[in-house]
């Protein structure tokens, strides 16, 4: 059981330590859309250059094509003449001409290809770009559901069921204890009032004054001592 729990704080610690490597994904997904648009503006001045200079030695393998054509119209000028010589010579240059067409048709080739792969560069980009943006809120919710994901495990890394019982009753004991004292509190409180010392002291008084007529009434009254004069009474007196 101790592997056990000391396995899943490993794995726990693990994977907090790459979430806490995870940056704000708003910021991330900014930077890289405008990293993205960079190399979409680098690619773009690239085409455009490419499709330049293609474009000039496009012009120079024309200007080959005039003299090539210029010089086989020297030497057929050359042989109606009888100058086999000159037309030698003109025949000779002709060929120097088409071995420079040949290297300039492959440059053109070449920088064709180059442009057919810049250009398919570039539309993967701008896809690759427009889908980072339209899943850039996915990226944000799915990062902040990792960040919860990570506090849960820390929550479950720091404690479990048995200790969150056990400081829920320690709690409530407490609260217990609290009302209690403040129970005390208020009753002595309340018997401390001057209005309350009054009030006791004049019940205790009345209670003292009705045992006292008790008391009077039903004690008989003292018997009359022998001897004494008796006082007359209202028949012995003669009218």
């Amino acid at each position: 059981m101790k592997t056990f729990s000391r396995l899943k704080n490993i794995i726990t610690s693990h994977v907090n330590s790459a979430l806490d490597k995870i940056e704000d994904p708003e910021k991330m997904i900014a930077l890289m859309i405008n990293e993205l648009e960079d190399k979409k503006v680098e690619l773009q001045t690239a085409i455009v250059a490419t499709t330049a200079q293609a474009t000039d030695i496009r012009r120079e393998a024309k200007v080959i094509d005039e003299t090539i054509e210029r010089w086989e119209t020297r030497a057929r000028l050359a042989v109606d003449k009888g100058r086999d010589d000159l037309a030698r010579e003109a025949l000779t240059e002709k060929k120097r001409q088409m071995e420079r067409s040949s290297v300039v048709r492959q440059e053109i080739a070449q920088l064709e290809s180059i442009i057919a792969s810049q250009k398919e560069q570039l539309e993967k980009m701008t896809s690759k770009l427009q889908e980072i943006r339209d899943k850039k809120r996915s990226f944000v919710t799915r990062t902040d559901r990792a960040k919860q994901k990570k506090e849960v495990a820390r929550v479950l890394a720091e404690t479990d069921g048995t200790s969150i019982i056990e400081r829920f009753n320690a709690m409530e004991q407490k609260i217990e204890r609290m009302e209690a004292d403040a129970e005390v509190t208020s009753w002595e409180s309340s018997a401390r009032t001057p209005d309350a010392s009054f009030a006791q002291m004049e019940a205790d008084d009345e209670v003292e004054k009705e045992l006292a007529r008790l008391k009077a009434a039903i004690t008989p009254a003292p018997a009359p001592k022998k001897g004494a004069d008796k006082s007359p009474q209202p028949e012995d007196v003669k009218e």
